[in-house]
C-alpha cells in the first residue's frame, strides 16, 4: 500500500497531472514551495504517488530525490521514496530514507510505525523496539505500539517484557483476544495468573478445543486440578480426541503430579499408528522429559532419539536431545544436537541467531584474525561461557565480546588487552559490524569448539574474573564485624520455567542456619524480608542483608560482595556462576535432574574449580541435600575447610 502523505493538488497542479504533464506539475509544486514549503513537499509526494500508480516509477523516483533535496526539513517525499525503494527490492536504502523521514516527522507517529515495521523486517528487532518506545513517549495510550513491543519481545525470548506490554493492552482495552494473548504468554512461563487471563478469554460456550486445552494447562499450574481436568475433557470432546488434545491432557496430568497416568498417556500416543509422526514424536519427547526429571538420563536419551527419528526436521527435538546428551556427559554427540537451539524457536527454549555480517566460526585458525563473540542467553550463562574467553584471546589477534551490560566492567578488567567488551543493547555497535572482522559466533558455540571433549577442559580450572578492588575493600570493611566465617546464601531462581525445580525454599535451611561459628549474608535477589524474618524466628539466626547491594542493577557491587565472603552456599542461579568465576569456595545444591551444565554423577564442576556439587538423591527432596551441606560446613578436615584456608580471605 502506498503511504498517503499529500493533500489534494491545487487546481493548476491537478490539471497538469490529469494531462500527464509531469514536469510542469513538478515545476508548479516547486513554485508553490516559495510561498508554502509544507504544502509544496506534500504536493511533490502526492504527485509522485500518482506517477507510481500510472507505472512511471523511474520518473517518480527522480522527482522524489529532487524533492528530498529541495525540502530537507519535510518527511513526506522521503516516505514515498522509501516505499518505492522497498517495493523495488532496495530494502536497505529504503530503510535509510524511512529513518531520515522519521527524524523529521515531528508528532507524526504513522511514519515511525512504518520505520518500526521495516526495522523488524530487516532483522533489527531491538532498533524497532526503540522506535516503538519513542511512539509511546508521544502517545502514551497507543495500543498498537504496545502490541508491537509485545510481539518483538516475544520474538526475542524476552517473555517477561512481552507479558508486561500485553498486560497493559489488556488493561486498557480488555477484549477477549487481549486476555488470550496475555494468558498464552503467561502460560509459556508457567505463571499461575495465566488461568485468570485465559478464563476471561474463553467463553463458556467456546467451541475451540485449543482454547480449552490451554485453559486446562493454566488451571493445572494454578493448582486447580478439578477445573483443569474438566477443561481438558471439554477439549477432547470438541476436538474428537485429536492428538494435540491428548498430549495436552497428558502434560496436565504430569503437572498435577500423576506421573504414572501421564506416562501411560504418552506411551499410548507414541504407539498409535493412526497418528501423524510429529504427534508421536512429541509424545516420545514428553515421556523422555519425565524420565529426565527422575534422573534416568539413558532412558530419556533413548526416547529423545526415537522422537528425532519420527520428526527429524523439528529443531526443538534435536535441541532437547542435545541437552540430555550433554547432561549425561556425551559431548561428542551432544554438541551438534545442542546447536539446533538456533532453529528450535524461542518457545522451545531456542536462541535467536544474531544478524552479524561475518562468517560463523566453527573452530578455524584465528591467528592474525579478529572474532566477535556474542552472548546468547542470561547473565549466568554469559559468566560461564566467558570461561573460554582467556583461551580464545590467546588464539585470536582480537576478540570483541558482546555481553550483558552489567558484565562489561568486570570482563574489561579481567580479560587480556586484546579483548574489547561491548554492552548488549538495542542494536550492535558499528565496531561489531565491521566486515573486516573474520568471524563471529555465539558464546555457547565458542565453548563448543574450545571444549569439544573432556580432555579439552583445564585440569584445575581457576578464577577468571576479578572483583573491583575498591569495592572489594569496602565490602570487606562492612563485613569485618560479622563473627566467624562469613557465608553467602542464595536459595531461589527467578527462572519461572526451571526455577521451581532449582529453588530450595529458605524453610529448608534451618540446619545450616543453626551452625555455630558462622555468619550468613543474603545473596538472594528480590524481596525476601519476610522469609528472612521467619527464618530468624525459627532459628534465632539473623541473615545479614547488605543495603549497599542490588545485584539486579549493579553487578560490580554484587561481585565485590561475593569476593569479600569466605564461602557461598547456593542453588543453581547467577550467584553460583559469579562465585565460581571469582574462585570463591562454593557448595552448589542441585536438583536430581539439573541443567545440563552441571552434568550427572560428579561432585566437582569442570567449569569452576572452587565448586562442590551436592545433588538430590530423590527428585524434589531437599532435606538430605541441606543435611549434607551442613556436614561439609562443619567438617574441619574436609574440602570446604581446606579451600577456605587456602584462599585466606581476611
Amino acid at each position: 500500500m502506498v503511504p498517503r502523505t499529500g493533500a489534494p493538488a491545487p487546481a493548476p497542479v491537478a490539471a497538469l497531472v490529469a494531462a500527464g504533464r509531469w514536469r510542469e506539475a513538478e515545476a508548479a509544486c516547486r513554485r508553490l514551495g516559495k510561498a508554502d514549503a509544507i504544502a509544496a513537499a506534500r504536493q511533490a509526494a502526492g504527485l509522485a504517488q500518482v506517477m507510481i500508480a500510472r507505472g512511471l516509477a523511474a520518473e517518480a523516483e527522480a522527482l522524489l530525490r529532487r524533492a528530498v533535496r529541495d525540502h530537507r526539513r519535510r518527511p513526506e517525499p522521503a516516505v514515498v521514496l522509501a516505499h518505492l525503494l522497498r517495493t523495488t527490492g532496495r530494502s536497505a536504502e529504503a530503510l535509510e530514507w524511512q529513518a531520515w523521514a522519521a527524524g523529521r516527522a515531528g508528532g507524526d507517529i504513522g511514519i515511525r510505525f512504518n520505520l518500526a515495521a521495516m526495522l523488524g523486517e530487516a532483522g533489527r528487532p531491538r532498533d524497532a523496539l526503540g522506535v516503538l518506545r519513542d511512539i509511546l513517549a508521544l502517545d502514551g495510550d497507543s495500543l498498537q505500539a504496545r502490541e508491537g513491543m509485545a510481539a518483538l519481545h516475544a520474538a526475542l525470548g524476552e517473555l517477561d517484557a512481552a507479558i508486561d506490554a500485553r498486560a497493559e493492552v489488556a488493561r486498557l482495552r480488555g477484549s477477549p483476544g487481549d486476555w488470550w494473548d496475555l494468558g498464552r504468554l503467561q502460560l509459556q512461563l508457567q505463571r499461575p495468573e495465566a488461568a485468570d487471563s485465559l478464563e476471561r478469554a474463553v467463553a463458556p460456550d467456546c467451541a475451540d478445543p485449543g482454547q480449552w486445552s490451554a485453559l486446562g494447562r493454566a488451571q493445572a499450574i494454578a493448582g486447580r486440578s478439578a477445573d483443569a481436568l474438566a477443561s481438558h475433557q471439554r477439549a477432547l470432546a470438541l476436538g474428537r480426541g485429536a492428538a494435540e488434545h491428548r498430549l495436552a491432557l497428558a502434560g496436565t496430568l504430569a503437572l498435577l503430579g500423576d506421573a504414572g497416568a501421564a506416562r501411560a498417556a504418552y506411551a499410548e500416543i507414541a504407539a498409535d499408528p493412526a497418528l501423524a509422526a510429529p504427534s508421536r514424536a512429541i509424545a516420545e519427547y514428553e515421556h523422555g522429559a519425565l524420565d529426565l526429571a527422575d534422573g534416568r538420563a539413558d532412558a530419556a536419551i533413548e526416547r529423545l532419539r526415537a522422537a528425532v527419528a519420527l520428526d527429524s526436521g523439528n529443531g526443538a527435538l534435536h535441541l532437547h536431545l542435545g541437552q540430555a546428551l550433554l547432561l549425561a556427559g556425551n559431548l561428542r554427540d551432544g554438541w551438534p544436537e545442542f546447536a539446533h537451539r538456533f532453529t528450535a524457536g524461542i518457545a522451545a527454549g531456542g536462541i535467536l541467531a544474531q544478524p552479524l555480517p561475518q562468517a560463523a566460526w566453527t573452530g578455524e585458525d584465528l591467528r592474525g584474525r579478529a572474532i566477535v563473540v556474542w552472548g546468547e542467553q542470561g547473565i549466568g550463562d554469559d559468566i560461564l561461557q566467558a570461561s573460554v574467553l582467556p583461551e580464545l584471546a590467546t588464539r585470536a589477534a582480537r576478540v570483541l565480546v558482546h555481553t550483558d551490560p552489567r558484565l562489561v566492567p568486570v570482563l574489561a578488567r579481567s580479560l587480556p588487552d586484546n579483548v574489547a567488551v561491548f554492552p548488549r543493547g538495542e542494536s550492535f555497535q558499528p565496531a561489531l559490524l565491521d566486515s573486516r572482522i573474520a568471524f563471529q559466533c555465539a558464546s555457547g558455540e565458542a565453548v563448543r569448539h574450545l571444549r569439544p571433549d573432556w580432555p579439552a577442559f583445564p585440569a584445575a580450572p581457576g578464577a577468571y574474573l576479578a572483583a573491583d578492588p575498591i569495592r572489594l575493600a569496602a565490602a570487606r570493611e562492612r563485613y569485618s564485624a560479622l563473627p566467624g566465617r562469613r557465608i553467602g546464601l542464595a536459595w531461589r531462581s527467578k527462572n519461572l520455567v526451571n526455577g521451581r525445580r532449582k529453588s530450595c525454599g529458605l524453610e529448608y535451611w534451618d540446619p545450616i542456619l543453626a551452625l555455630p561459628g558462622h555468619s550468613f549474608v543474603c545473596l538472594q535477589y528480590g524481596d525476601v524480608a519476610e522469609e528472612i524474618e521467619a527464618a530468624y524466628r525459627r532459628t534465632g539466626t539473623r541473615i545479614h542483608v547488605d543495603p549497599e547491594i542490588d545485584q539486579m542493577s549493579d553487578m560490580e557491587a554484587f561481585l565485590a560482595q561475593i569476593a569479600a565472603l569466605d564461602g557461598v552456599v547456593t542453588i543453581s542461579n547467577a550467584t553460583v556462576h559469579a562465585a565460581g568465576a571469582l574462585g570463591v569456595p562454593t557448595l552448589l545444591l542441585l536438583a536430581a535432574s539439573p541443567l545440563w551444565t552441571w552434568f550427572l554423577g560428579r561432585e566437582d564442576s569442570p567449569w569452576y574449580g572452587s565448586l562442590r556439587l551436592i545433588r538430590q538423591s530423590v527428585n524434589g527432596a531437599w532435606g538430605d541435600v541441606i543435611a549434607r551441606a551442613a556436614a561439609q560446613l562443619q567438617d574441619r578436615q574436609g574440602w570446604w575447610d581446606k579451600s577456605i584456608a587456602r584462599r585466606a580471605v581476611p
